[in-house]
């Protein structure tokens, strides 16, 4: 009986989770990178380097940077707000820039999430943000966040890289002998 319950949680594990939702919320319960969420990663790196194209590895990192994003504003804890403030600035700096890192199918949130991230930047940093302050110009770490919700709802955020992972899952993928051992212990 022993054999036949191991046997089982084993091929449970062999088998990747059947959305990409599920996939991230395995990913943050276990607090580390799932060896699923290694297998996907790879996939897109792959098809990025296939097509010449990099943007689903890209697309795939601001997800996972955004999720945390989320997660520690949503913990509230003060001890953690210097944390969360450079995880927003360095969302700017790696997606948000002048250059297309994330292209959203809304333009006008594009904007205004780049905007926003400026702004921020600029109230969180010196001088820059001391003018800010005088003109009235400032920009909360929750309207960010709430911007930053909306970019990963875009459908060409989520939506795309959901239709990305259903068709990994069609692949039918299985896990590297080691990984599946790994997972065991």
């Amino acid at each position: 009986m022993g054999s036949i319950c191991s046997n089982q949680s084993e091929s449970s594990q062999q088998l990747p989770p059947p959305d990409l939702a599920e996939l991230l919320q395995q990913t943050e319960k276990a607090g580390l990178p799932s060896p699923w969420l290694n297998e996907f990663q790879h996939s897109c790196t792959n098809l990025d380097h296939r097509t010449g194209v990099k943007w689903r590895t890209t697309l795939l990192e601001f997800i996972l940077e955004a999720r945390s994003i989320f997660r520690l504003n949503n913990e509230g804890k003060l001890e953690k707000e210097e944390t969360l403030r450079e995880l927003i600035l360095q969302i700017e700096e790696r997606y948000f820039q002048d250059g297309e890192e994330v292209a959203l199918a809304d333009a006008g949130l594009r904007e205004r999430l780049m905007d926003g991230l400026h702004e921020y930047r600029g109230r969180v940093m010196g001088a820059q943000g001391t003018r800010n302050a005088l003109k009235g110009r400032t920009m909360s770490t929750t309207a960010i966040v709430s911007l930053l919700q909306e970019a990963y709802l875009d459908p060409n955020v989520w939506d795309k890289m959901d239709k990305l992972y259903a068709k990994f899952i069609q692949q039918r993928p299985r896990l590297p002998t080691l990984a599946v051992l790994l997972s065991i212990l």
